[in-house]
C-alpha cells in the first residue's frame, strides 16, 4: 500500500477496507486481480496479507473491521485478511466489464 500518515483514518468494515486497497491499485493491478485465478490469488494473499494486516491494524486495535470480516457469511476464510482480499477480488470481478486497460 501506499504510506499513509498515521493519523489516517483505519477502515471500519470490509467495503471499506477493499475500497482502500482497490484506491492503490493501478488500472491494469485491478485488471489482473480481477481475472487472477485461484493459485495466484493464494500466492499473492501470502505475500501482501502481512502488509495489509499492519496497516489496518487488525489485531491491535481496530476492532470494528475485525468484527466486520466475522460478522455475516463473507468467506470460507477464519483469516480477517484474507476475507478483506477476498472482498476485493470480488469487487473487481464486479466491475470487470468497466475496466479498461490502455
Amino acid at each position: 500500500m501506499i504510506h499513509k500518515p498515521s493519523a489516517c483514518k483505519r477502515p471500519k468494515t470490509i467495503d471499506e477496507a477493499a475500497n482502500l486497497l482497490i484506491s492503490d491499485l493501478s488500472t491494469q493491478q485491478m485488471a489482473m486481480m480481477s481475472r487472477i485465478n485461484d493459485q495466484d490469488f493464494d500466492t499473492l494473499c501470502d505475500i501482501l496479507l502481512p502488509y495489509i494486516q499492519d496497516d489496518f491494524r487488525i489485531w491491535s486495535g481496530n476492532d470494528a473491521l475485525l468484527l466486520s470480516c466475522f460478522e455475516g457469511d463473507h468467506s470460507t476464510s477464519t483469516d480477517p485478511m484474507r476475507i478483506i482480499m477476498e472482498r476485493v477480488r470480488q469487487m473487481l470481478q464486479k466491475q470487470n466489464d468497466m475496466i479498461l486497460v490502455v
